[in-house]
């Protein structure tokens, strides 16, 4: 490995090809360069250009030995170049076992008195690839072989040369990474062991040189090319050892301009992701002002409060698969978060139009998400940065990033949420209505009894059949009353269709004749599914549903009927009393008028007794009406504040 242009696919066919025809030296201007039949290394051209586009696998045909030619670091060809060079680089040394290190650097870059830059440029790209290089663990693997060396330079000097150089950069690191110990501390290590010295100590086990060509024609004719084709395979057979690799040992190499440019990708990427979910929130939006519009019925409420349910549902899954996939624990984001959209459409049984608007969303979201996640590792994943102001967008947590794209969406599952309470509102009160109409309806139907049992006194009917019939109608008042308390039970605790059928069960055991229009209009509230009236569906909402206001119409009559019946039972004492009296004339004889006055007596016990019962009940009515009044003051308080 080393950077663009440094001949790293020379060097590799040179180890690697047996037959010395297949490279020849060809003249190029003022010197000579080497060149293959496949045309893939060298030219006629002098650039900084890397020829290698993939990591090319080359094998020595005759030790067996197995080299990756990488791409080099600092390509020139843009950033596209570069950010696959660096991903297929990590993943040629994420599939190997064991490794050996060899860079390569022109020779160029190496002289005293020359710009070092071209060799800081490659420290921080090796450290930026293997993080580790600098480690103890490394030392049996790494070599370093100069290239393009003058033909003209005696062979003596050049190691010399090339030893003092890295000591007199190694003594300037200190200055140029004050600010980086770790880095300082990797590169210096580095260094020692480049300078690492042979058995004999007089020379450098791990430093090579390779000359260019002096002369035209197949490389087995040319003497330096095969003198340092020895020593090259001298120190990577027997010199340098492989060196069993780590998952972490393997990173991403590029240039801070490249960075800059991934970092603004991604940006782009979070915007574009982010419109994208604003455009389904969108069209989701139009499928719930569509239902909100619909007449209010409790099956209407109830498939708007279904879909408003998904949408909290799936929303939330949204949020939470970005905070699973940000700790790790989701590597599957790329195609949950599309999924989780999707599902939501098809939840809500959208229209065609709308359901082909959101498909078409959803596609683009995919693509945006896998590029995403490809150049995501790029951004964060360590090395140098650029030297930018900070990119907000591109910086983002993906977990950050999800609540962000779910912000539409947020805001949708919270307007959806306060049209379902209105809706709950209006069907509350469409209720209230309804109680009033079946309670008109029941006092209807009692009024019309009592007018007959008044019709039945004045026609002096027989008083056993009277008292049997105000008995039925004593009855039923109590089985009104009943009803009202079974009902206040129900508003802390119960479901819609519960309060309804109980009040539909009382009517029908009592045999009212209920109108045909407001029996109906309480049978519209009994569906297979159900509301709870009391907190349960309405999160931290106050139910909008008024069960007070419902209970009041049924306490007013209560009382109504109530009344009636107690002057009907003493329109009934006073007509026994007339009844006994006239008898007690008519008959003058002792124990008569004594039985008259005990039959006197115990009327007025019994109406006395009547007129308490009843005054009990009212009180109780009256109470409960007012409990039931504090109820609604609260709500109404309550649905203020919220």
């Amino acid at each position: 490995m080393g950077n663009s242009g440094a001949g790293k696919s020379t060097l590799g066919k040179i180890l690697t090809v047996s037959d010395d025809t297949e490279l020849t030296s060809i003249p190029a201007g003022d010197r000579f360069i080497i060149k293959d039949r496949e045309g893939r290394i060298s030219g006629r051209t002098t650039t900084v250009i890397s020829k290698s586009v993939f990591p090319k696998l080359l094998v020595n045909s005759v030790t067996g030995e197995a080299f990756y030619d990488l791409p080099g670091f600092g390509d020139t060809r843009g950033p596209a170049v570069e950010i696959g060079n660096a991903d297929f680089m990590k993943r040629v040394g994420e599939r190997a076992s064991r490794v050996k290190v060899l860079i390569v650097l022109n020779y160029s870059s190496l002289k005293s008195g020359e710009t070092r830059t071209d060799f800081r440029n490659l420290l921080e790209s090796l450290l930026d690839y293997l993080p580790n290089l600098g480690e103890s663990k490394f030392k049996p693997g790494v070599a370093l072989v100069a290239n393009k060396v003058d033909p003209e330079m005696k062979t003596e000097l050049v190691l010399p040369a090339i030893a003092q150089f890295l000591k007199n950069a190694q003594a300037s690191l200190p200055t140029i990474f004050a600010k980086d110990q770790g880095r300082l501390r990797s590169l210096t290590a580095l260094i020692n062991l480049l300078l690492t010295k042979d058995k004999k100590g007089t020379g450098y086990a791990r430093l090579g040189f390779f000359k260019t060509p002096d002369r035209e024609g197949p490389l087995s004719g040319v003497p330096s090319v095969q003198a340092a084709r020895t020593v090259l395979n001298r120190i990577l057979s027997a010199n340098t050892q492989f060196v069993t690799k780590s998952p972490t040992d393997f990173g991403l190499s590029m240039t801070p301009s490249t960075r800059l440019f991934i970092a603004k990708a991604i940006t782009n990427i979070h915007r574009n992701v982010a419109q994208v979910v604003e455009e389904i929130a969108g069209v989701i939006r139009k499928h719930f002002d569509e239902k909100g519009a619909l007449p209010v019925t409790l099956e209407n409420t109830l498939s708007f409060r279904s879909d408003w349910m998904n949408l909290k549902k799936e929303t939330e899954r949204l949020v939470e698969t970005g905070r699973t996939s940000a700790t790790g624990e989701n590597s599957g984001w790329v195609e949950t978060i599309p999924d989780i959209l999707s599902n939501l459409a098809q939840q809500l049984q959208l229209r065609s139009d709308l359901e082909a608007e959101i498909s078409d969303e959803i596609e683009k979201l995919r693509k945006y998400l896998k590029n995403l996640a490809f150049l995501e590792p790029f951004h964060f994943g360590g090395g140098r940065k650029a030297r930018t102001p900070k990119l907000e967008l591109g910086a983002r947590s993906l977990d950050g990033a999800v609540n962000w794209w779910a912000t539409p969406l947020l805001s949708l599952s919270r307007d959806t949420e306060a049209t379902f309470h209105n809706l709950g509102q209006e069907l509350s009160q469409g209720l209230s209505g309804t109680y009033q109409e079946v309670t008109r309806d029941i006092q209807v139907v009692y009024r019309e009894n009592l007018a007959e049992l008044y019709e039945a006194l004045e026609e002096a009917i027989d008083m056993e059949e009277v008292n049997k019939y105000e008995e039925v109608m004593k009855e039923d008042l109590e089985e009104l009353t009943g009803l009202t308390k079974r009902l206040d039970g129900l508003t802390t605790s119960g479901n819609l269709s519960s309060f309804v059928n109980e009040t539909i069960q009382t009517l029908t055991n009592l045999g009212i004749g209920v109108s045909s229009d407001s029996f109906e209009g309480l049978q519209e509230f009994m569906t297979n599914q159900d509301i709870d009236i009391s907190l349960g569906d309405w999160t931290d909402r106050p139910t909008p549903f008024t069960p007070a206001q419902w209970l009041n119409s049924l306490d007013k009559m209560g009382a109504s009927v109530g009344n009636e019946i107690q002057n009907l039972q003493s329109y009934i004492r006073e007509k026994e009393y007339e009844a006994a009296k006239g008898g007690a004339e008519e008959n003058e004889e002792e124990d008569d008028l004594a039985e008259f006055e005990q039959l006197k007596a115990k009327a007025t016990e019994e109406v006395d007794q009547a007129e308490a019962a009843l005054l009990k009940v009212r009180a109780e009515m009256e109470a409960l009406v007012e409990r039931e009044r504090e109820i609604v003051e609260n709500n109404a308080a309550q649905l203020s504040l919220t």
